[in-house]
């Protein structure tokens, strides 16, 4: 097994792929998030990566490693590292001025294994990157981390100061029901959700938003429902 590097572009009127350069690390479960000419993939899951900087081939590990594509030169470039590894984690632009991360796992170390068991841990922390600076910066002020101790919310800018974050996949609340809506994921016991939070990012505060019709998760902009 592998984590593929491939970047294609669609050609609509050929109804083909043209390849592009390969990223720089093969990677699964990103983010991605296109601004411009630019393309970042940030975070995912890779290979667990040995001392002498060599791959462990049946060991996996979340990413805090990222990369951004100018679709016009076709080159790729490496990114500062943010500080909290995760994966199946949501981004949101915002302001035109920076990129937002929510959410996501984090696998345990060591104990991930490739096409196997792979407990994680929930990552609560938001981090931001501020486009023009390309810096990274966790913000430590939100009041009520373990709100946002969810995997694959959707996100969206509804505000001038406004993230809505919806959807996704919550700790479950009663360990013993056994509802269409709860799985087991790696001994985690976890709920769809159709809850959505409205955090004011000049204040860090967070309250209920109107909830989704339907209970759903989010992956890189598009949306899936258990069924």
């Amino acid at each position: 097994k592998s984590f593929l590097r491939n970047t294609f572009v669609l050609d609509e009127h050929r109804s083909s792929l043209v390849a592009l350069q390969l990223m720089k690390q093969g990677r699964a479960d990103h983010g991605l998030h296109m601004h411009g000419d630019k393309i970042y993939v940030l975070g995912g899951m890779g290979f667990r990566t040995n001392e002498d900087g060599s791959e462990h081939a049946s060991q996996v590990q979340s990413l805090s490693s990222g990369e951004v594509c100018s679709v016009q030169a076709d080159k790729w470039e490496a990114m500062d590292s943010f500080e909290h590894a995760r994966q199946q984690f949501s981004v949101c632009h915002f302001n035109e001025k920076f990129i937002f991360i929510f959410g996501g796992k984090k696998l345990k170390e060591g104990k991930a294994v490739a096409g196997g068991s792979q407990p994680f841990d929930f990552v609560k922390e938001v981090e931001v990157y501020e486009i023009e600076k390309k810096t990274w910066k966790t913000l430590n002020y939100i009041g009520e981390p373990q709100r946002l101790a969810v995997i694959s919310p959707g996100t969206a800018q509804i505000a001038g100061s406004q993230i809505l974050i919806f959807g996704g996949l919550i700790p479950a609340e009663d360990q013993e029901s056994d509802s269409s809506t709860d799985f087991v994921d790696a001994g985690t016991k976890l709920t769809l959700t159709h809850q959505s939070l409205i955090l004011d990012v000049t204040v860090g505060s967070i309250k209920h938003g109107p909830e989704l019709n339907t209970p759903s998760y989010f992956i890189s902009g598009s949306y899936k429902l258990l069924h």
